[in-house]
């Protein structure tokens, strides 16, 4: 691969979600060393910040979460960017035209048009944080850029990953459908994963 995005990114702030960050960063480098990286945050972040010199991005979840204070308005504008840029991935893929999107979500759509790997940083986030309707839309909000890169037929390697555990079952299923559907390969980091 030419270009990958490094997606899932939560706080480079955060030392542990740095070494993990830094960790996959070295890994890549070593069996791609002229790939050009970006890297997709949910962290706000300056124009032109990097983190050891790669360019860092807002990611859709940013997007989705940030825009408002209300929890109704955020709720309303996370299905808004979940939704708009999955039609959009469908009419580039299916008919090769780009429809219409906010300036901000047409940038992380074409860094993933453009990508060649998809690769979501490790960690333990995919998984449940409560019961109830704002866990399934936070499940979905992780999952959405799986989808994105499988509609937009980009491959997604999840690498040294946590699942679970869920709250609910509805959750359980969209993982495992999202999963097994849209990622290409895996490293899983303990067996009850």
């Amino acid at each position: 691969p030419k270009r990958i995005t490094i997606s899932h990114v939560y706080s480079e702030d955060n030392k542990g979600d740095a070494a993990l960050l830094s960790v996959l960063l070295s890994d890549i480098k070593k069996v791609y060393p002229k790939a050009k990286l970006t890297i997709l945050t949910l962290d706000s972040v300056p124009v032109r910040h990097t983190f050891e010199g790669v360019p860092v991005k807002k990611s859709f979840m940013y997007y989705s979460l940030n825009k408002f204070r209300s929890r109704p308005m955020t709720l309303m504008n996370a299905l808004f960017v979940m939704n708009t840029t999955a039609i959009w991935a469908y009419a580039k893929r299916t008919f090769g035209i780009s429809i219409p999107l906010p300036k901000k979500l047409a940038e992380v759509c074409r860094i993933y048009k453009n990508s060649d790997l998809i690769l979501p940083v490790g960690g333990g986030y995919l998984r449940s944080q409560k019961k109830g309707i704002g866990s399934l839309l936070n499940v979905g909000q992780l999952l959405h850029p799986y989808l994105i890169a499988s509609m937009l037929g980009k491959p997604t390697i999840l690498y040294t990953q946590s699942v679970g555990p869920f709250a609910s079952k509805p959750e359980k299923w969209l993982v495992k459908r999202v999963l097994n559907t849209c990622v290409a390969a895996a490293i899983i980091r303990e067996e009850v994963s």
